[in-house]
């Protein structure tokens, strides 16, 4: 069997780990998140089954993605990674390497709306369908 034909079991649990943790974080319908994946290169990494991106876990790839832009825009870059890894923290739990498909994403929204808060911003509310719809991806 070809490589290309092969069904990639961690392409599938990485997105579908996406959709669900851009969802509930940022309001993302399903299209957003594959677009995000792959304006940002994600998803040609994503087809090699055997590419060192998965050395790293589905919300280490999003930690950045989580960041409001206004407060991108004032920390340094020591100040960035450090908030990077903060919020990389939230997800520090039994589930850090497998999260269930019916996972509650609600404790770790939490956990990062306290982090951002310590800097004076905050996740976006969760979009109604409609509003939904014409987020874009950064």
């Amino acid at each position: 069997m070809n490589q290309s034909n092969k069904p990639n079991a961690n392409k599938e649990y990485y997105l579908n780990t996406w959709k669900q943790m851009l969802g509930e974080f940022l309001g993302w319908p399903e299209s957003t998140v594959i677009d995000w994946a792959q304006k940002t290169g994600r998803m040609r990494f994503l087809d090699d089954p055997d590419d060192i991106f998965y050395h790293e876990s589905p919300q280490y790839w999003i930690t950045d993605t989580l960041i409001p832009e206004p407060l991108r825009m004032r920390l340094s870059t020591l100040e960035l990674i450090d908030l990077q890894h903060r919020l990389l923290s939230a997800f520090n739990d039994g589930n850090h390497f497998a999260f269930p498909e019916d996972t509650d994403w609600m404790p770790y929204r939490v956990k990062l709306e306290r982090i951002l808060g310590e800097h004076g911003e905050r996740l976006p509310s969760k979009p109604s369908s409609r509003q939904a719809a014409s987020v874009s991806p950064r």
